[in-house]
């Protein structure tokens, strides 16, 4: 499904400005806002996602505001889910949203690490 019709059958997590290709349930934004171009932070300043995660105070001025859910950053590198508010992380904000995946229950993780078109 790498056109991504097949999207709606499934819970999805997004990272960053993936809002330009798809709106996901849930969106990971793991750098500072002043860390992307206007372009990119639009993205994800109007996402439509339900739940945006989190470590920073970010300044969300939506028209539709997801809920926030604040973490912290566990382990770098690390596996470690047992904490209930904090995330495992690397230099890649995909490896976090992975974590997420398995902390929220996830059994069976699809993983698209290449723009949807």
């Amino acid at each position: 499904f790498t056109d991504g019709s097949r999207l709606k059958e499934f819970i999805t997590i997004g990272v960053n400005d993936i809002g330009q290709y798809f709106q996901p349930h849930y969106l990971l934004v793991m750098n500072h806002a002043e860390q992307f171009s206007n372009e990119r932070w639009q993205y994800i300043a109007k996402s439509q996602a339900i739940y945006l995660f989190t470590c920073y105070n970010l300044p969300l001025p939506y028209l539709h505001e997801p809920t926030v859910v604040s973490f912290r950053l566990g382990g770098r590198g690390g596996t470690d889910l047992s904490s209930p508010d904090s995330l495992p992380f690397t230099t890649s904000s995909t490896y976090t949203a992975l974590c997420l995946a398995a902390f929220m229950g996830a059994r069976k993780i699809l993983w698209k690490n290449k723009h949807l078109r």
